[in-house]
């Protein structure tokens, strides 16, 4: 399934992806093998996951997340309603969001 996801990083700095196996992609974010950035970064935590129709969403909800300044990525993670509202402004439908807090160190 095509989802976007963010996770904390332990210098409290968010990254957000995308992929269609999130099992794997936590997997090998855990390894250091998914990405530069977070490959310094470990422990990972995953704090958001969007579940997305099709890669083509998925891409695009990740990068208006990623255009997103951090104050505005906190305040839609401290708040559902307010997540649930941006997430549809960004993409004009109803996403499904689950906020998770899994370690994947």
């Amino acid at each position: 399934m095509n989802c976007v996801y963010m996770l904390l990083c332990n210098d409290q700095s968010f990254y957000t992806g995308w992929t269609n196996d999130l099992a794997a992609r936590l997997a090998a974010h855990d390894e250091g093998t998914a990405s530069k950035y977070t490959r310094s970064k470990r422990p990972l935590q995953c704090i958001l996951v969007i579940y997305c129709n099709s890669a083509t969403q998925a891409r695009s909800v990740e990068a208006k997340i990623k255009r997103l300044q951090r104050k505005d990525k906190e305040r839609i993670l401290g708040d559902t309603d307010q997540m649930a509202t941006a997430l549809w402004k960004m993409t004009g439908e109803t996403l499904y969001f689950a906020r998770s807090f899994i370690g994947i160190e």
